[in-house]
């Protein structure tokens, strides 16, 4: 094509230069006619000359297209060429990222003795699928049993399935579960499936390019009007990538989520500890869903994250669908595939061949296995077989029955012998000295976790700022030892923290420094206005878990001094059911509970109605007979038409059945004439 348009140039050029000339030389013919002398062969040599002009032109013009030629040849083979180079440089830097996705997210890192955190476990070896919910809610897991059992019996979906309905209408899966539930894990389980070209299980017809990314790294910039907003994920994944010594620019990940398929899996907006940052990281992936039209999204999070009365919501169409605690079946899946792959990850002893090394060790993985959920099933350990329900727990329990074979009875004591575990015993069966003893190392901990929840109020802190807090303490102790080398060894030993990137740490686990949190909380407890401020707290779901932790290992005067501070404080005028849920979990897990500040809330005329009925679903909760007393003192003062009359009566139906004939007989609920009431029917008048 180029060609022939050259040549159709060169013709035109040609037949200018003709027409022009043969129109100089017959005009100076016909003046030459009229001249007298004139002899026409006189005119041959200009016409000759003429023409050996033309003859001279065409291959200077052949010349000059051929140069033409060449320098467009040239121009087009350094387009393709830069345009090739763009290719093998994105196609480099696909390279570089699949493999860093793989080598981050394909591995699940279990804690556990050395030998396993230097020799980190498949994610297919250790991963079981999920139970996953369209229609129930974690946060309801406290309502009506009835309610939730005909949830429950609803229809559960796998990791599969899930994706497939998510986008065969939607662009956007929201995926919320409860601490420790295993919400990175099905993240990580979603990315490996793309990269092992597994996208037609999940549901899409052609190959996509998966893309992860910790909420918890999004930077915020200043705007105009001295507000904030999230920044551009292109940017932001290119400082994840620099993080991991990836050299891939912000330019290279907006080509790919732009021109590419994607699948973006966002990681934990519930990290994000601000309230109004999660509004603006919600506009964010609204914006994303708009303008990315070739990008699928994956986004997770806690319920106390994601609450709509907090004005934290998607506006894009979207499916939710809440991760479940583990079945019986699941956890005993979860409990042989680790034991297999802890086990199997050992290295075999000198002169035993990797066959019969692999069959001992999977014979030895299932004999432990076996036998821890036996140790499940039995009726006395009901409470265990609860919490063992989190995947998060279940790993420890795992932990901790591998190496020591027992296992701990509630919720805060498993965590209290997992952070021991963590803390000494696991080096001392290899003969390793710990640096600071456990009771030590929690002085220490203790009081920095609490700063970082209470003061820093984010999941990691600058290392320089974590050594000034522990160094103080650490000076005051035998030995006076280094806070960079107590921090190191809780790094590289404990496993307790992490390197968040170079300049900061973070807890493995954030339930690890909410639990912490609540260690130093409860030595604070006698401190003038401390219950105060905890009360403050009860409505942030920041303090959730700290505070329900810090309740776990009250004792009987920090927990009524709650509860009079609670109900006389403004926060408890109204509170939705999250809030009731989480005040029914404080009396559930404490383990002394006075009932004197919730008898005289209960006796004051200054509750509302609401909160009269807060209390009285505390008292239901603690069920003693003291308990049982302040509901009838509430029976029998009561008016008629007080609104939790009914209420009160139920409770004391369920808790002291001696009783309801005695309540039944006063004259609350007067027959009328001819008529009757049965007080083993909740009153129900016959005529």
């Amino acid at each position: 094509m180029i060609v022939v348009e050259i040549e159709v140039v060169i013709m035109k050029q040609l037949w200018r230069i003709f027409i022009s000339g043969s129109f100089f030389i017959f005009t100076s013919l016909l003046y030459g006619q009229a001249q007298p002398g004139f002899k026409w062969q006189d005119a041959v040599p200009w016409v000759i000359a003429f023409l050996m002009f033309l003859l001279a032109l065409i291959p200077y013009l052949k010349r000059r297209k051929d140069a033409i030629l060449k320098r467009k040849a040239e121009l087009a083979a350094e387009k393709e060429f830069k345009e090739e180079m763009r290719i093998s440089e994105g196609r480099t830097a696909e390279e570089i990222y699949r493999a860093a996705l793989k080598e981050e997210l394909g591995t699940l890192h279990l804690l556990g003795t050395p030998d396993i955190e230097s020799k980190p476990v498949r994610l297919e070896d250790a991963f079981v699928s999920l139970c996953i919910s369209e229609s129930w809610r974690s946060e309801k897991r406290f309502e009506k049993p009835e309610k939730i059992e005909r949830m429950e019996m609803e229809r559960h979906l796998t990791a599969e399935q899930v994706m497939k309905r998510a986008f065969k209408n939607f662009r956007l899966l929201l995926v919320i579960g409860d601490p420790g539930s295993g919400k990175t894990t099905l993240l990580k389980y979603y990315a490996v499936k793309c990269l092992d070209k597994g996208h037609g299980e999940l549901g899409f017809k052609k190959e996509i390019f998966p893309i992860y990314f910790p909420l918890r790294d999004l930077e915020f910039k200043k705007v105009k009007g001295g507000g904030e907003e999230p920044a551009a994920l292109p940017g932001s994944l290119a400082k994840w990538a620099e993080r991991h010594v990836l050299n891939i620019s912000a330019e290279q990940f907006r080509d790919w989520l732009q021109n590419r398929k994607t699948l973006v899996l966002l990681d934990g907006l519930d990290e994000i500890g601000s309230k109004e940052r999660r509004r603006k990281v919600c506009g964010w992936v609204n914006d994303m869903c708009s303008g990315l039209k070739n990008a699928c999204f994956v986004l997770t999070s806690r319920a106390t994250g994601f609450r709509k009365l907090d004005g934290i919501e998607l506006e894009v169409l979207h499916l939710r669908a809440d991760i479940m605690d583990f079945s019986v079946e699941q956890q005993e899946e979860f409990l042989r595939k680790w034991f297999r792959a802890a086990c199997c990850s050992e290295l075999a002893p000198e002169g035993m061949s990797e066959q019969e090394w692999k069959t001992r060790q999977v014979n030895r993985a299932d004999r432990r296995s076996q036998t821890i959920i036996e140790y499940l099933q039995r009726e006395d350990n009901k409470a265990l077989r609860e919490l063992a329900a989190v995947p998060m727990l279940l790993q420890i329990m795992a932990i901790i029955w591998k190496e020591r074979e027992f296992l701990p009875h509630n919720r805060p004591d498993l965590y209290d012998k997992a952070l021991d575990y963590l803390l000494m015993y696991r080096d001392r069966r290899k003969g390793i000295d710990p640096l600071l003893p456990i009771e030590e190392a929690r002085r220490v901990l203790a009081p920095t976790a609490l700063w970082m929840q209470e003061e820093l109020k984010k999941d990691e802190a600058a290392k320089v700022a974590v050594h000034e807090t522990m160094q103080p303490i650490l000076d005051t102790m035998k030995g006076q030892l280094k806070a960079l080398a107590f921090c190191e060894n809780l790094r590289d030993r404990a496993g307790l923290i992490a390197d968040y990137d170079k300049e900061h740490y973070i807890f493995r686990h954030k339930s690890f420094r909410e639990f912490l949190s609540a260690l130093q909380l409860e030595k604070e407890a006698n401190r003038e206005n401390r219950i105060e401020t905890l009360v403050e707290y009860f409505k942030e779901d920041w303090w959730e878990e700290a505070l329900r932790f810090f309740m776990s290992k009250a004792d009987d005067e920090m927990f009524d001094r709650f509860m009079r501070l609670f109900f006389q404080a403004p926060a408890s005028r109204e509170l939705n059911a999250n809030q009731q849920t989480l005040l029914q979990n404080f009396v559930r897990e404490a383990p002394q509970r006075k009932v004197d500040a919730l008898k005289d809330a209960l006796n004051k005329g200054d509750l509302n109605a609401s909160q009269k009925r807060y209390v009285m679903d505390c008292l239901k909760i603690i069920g003693t007979p003291e308990a049982v007393e302040a509901v009838e003192a509430f029976i029998e003062k009561s008016k008629e038409d007080d609104v939790n009359l009914d209420h009160a009566r139920d409770i004391v139906m369920e808790l002291k059945t001696p009783k309801i004939e005695e309540l039944a007989g006063k004259e609350r609920l007067p027959s009328r004439p001819g008529s009757w009431r049965n007080p083993f029917e909740d009153n129900v008048e016959y005529i």
